[in-house]
């Protein structure tokens, strides 16, 4: 009987020993709420231990660590600054913030340990800058486009100076009154909305004459 009864207490002291073995009970990112963060962004690491005694190990990403107790209750890791919530008897909830993420934490692996060996790992993912917007084509059919409200006719001689000029609204006219003195012109006539001028179509024109004596 006396030696069932010290394995009885051998047993029981290796359950208790069990059932305080300290432990990250969760290690998650609780800012911002949406998982992939931007450059910019506040980013709040939210890490709960238990059984740790009071203290919690931050690792950053690589071998550097950062060890937290009731006596240091914060201390930066990186561009991080970590810190002791709220501790009790059995659970320690401890925060690492950068309020303002950089693209190179991209990827970064960040540790919490309650111990030596119990520890959960969060790889931080930041969002890529935006690529630069090129080859853009733009359909002509898509874009509205004021009607036209004018046209503005000139014609110019040989020597480049104006013999014509004329402001209609109508699609068809009739050009009269040319000098008989130049047998070739050239034609602009300028499209006219609410915006401005169009493009000018140009036209290059020649008069023959015809005269028959009797």
């Amino acid at each position: 009987m006396a030696t069932g009864i010290y394995w009885c207490l051998v047993l029981t002291e290796c359950l208790s020993l069990v059932a305080s073995m300290a432990s990250v009970v969760q290690f998650a990112q609780t800012a911002p709420d949406y998982s992939i963060v931007c450059p910019g962004d506040r980013l709040v690491l939210t890490c709960i231990v238990a059984e740790t005694g009071g203290a919690v190990v931050w690792q950053g990403d690589g071998i550097q660590r950062l060890l937290l107790t009731s006596g240091p209750m914060n201390g930066t890791l990186n561009s991080f600054f970590v810190n002791i919530n709220e501790s009790n008897s059995t659970t320690l909830i401890s925060t690492a913030i950068d309020n303002n993420v950089s693209v190179t934490l991209d990827g970064a692996n960040i540790v919490c340990l309650a111990d030596g060996a119990n520890a959960k790992q969060f790889t931080i993912d930041v969002a890529d800058a935006p690529v630069s917007v090129n080859n853009v084509s733009v359909n002509d059919s898509t874009i509205p486009v004021p009607p036209i409200q004018h046209y503005i006719i000139n014609v110019y001689s040989a020597s480049n100076s104006i013999i014509f000029n004329s402001n209609t609204a109508n699609t068809n006219i009739t050009i009269t009154g040319l000098p008989l003195t130049d047998t070739n012109y050239t034609i602009t006539i300028i499209p006219v909305n609410v915006i401005g001028y169009g493009p000018s179509a140009t036209v290059n024109g020649t008069i023959y004459y015809n005269s028959n004596c009797h």
